[in-house]
């Protein structure tokens, strides 16, 4: 137990629906954000989001399609892999005589 001290908790990715986003906020403007997180079980910080999206301070984020996610993925492995090899290469130089 004394080896989590100071250690937050990561919690996966939660979708929660529109209407227990619009109960949560009206929760919080109620009681509180910090105690309507509490008694919701969710983090704070998914409420203070929440809250701003309600008022319109913050827009969702753009999500590529999965041909252009897919795309974006196999150039950034293909960059790291270059890379690695380009490392590789000057290493092997830098061994040789």
């Amino acid at each position: 137990m004394e080896g989590n001290l100071g250690k937050k908790e990561l919690v996966a990715n939660r979708q929660y629906t529109d209407e227990f986003k619009v109960q949560a906020v009206k929760l919080g403007e109620s009681i509180g954000g910090n105690q309507a997180a509490k008694r919701l079980g969710i983090p704070e910080s998914s409420l203070w989001l929440q809250r701003l999206h309600a008022c319109g301070l913050l827009h969702a984020s753009f999500r590529p399609g999965r041909d252009i996610a897919a795309l974006r993925a196999y150039l950034r492995v293909r960059e790291r892999h270059l890379d690695y090899a380009a490392a590789h290469i000057q290493h092997m130089q830098k061994a040789l005589p």
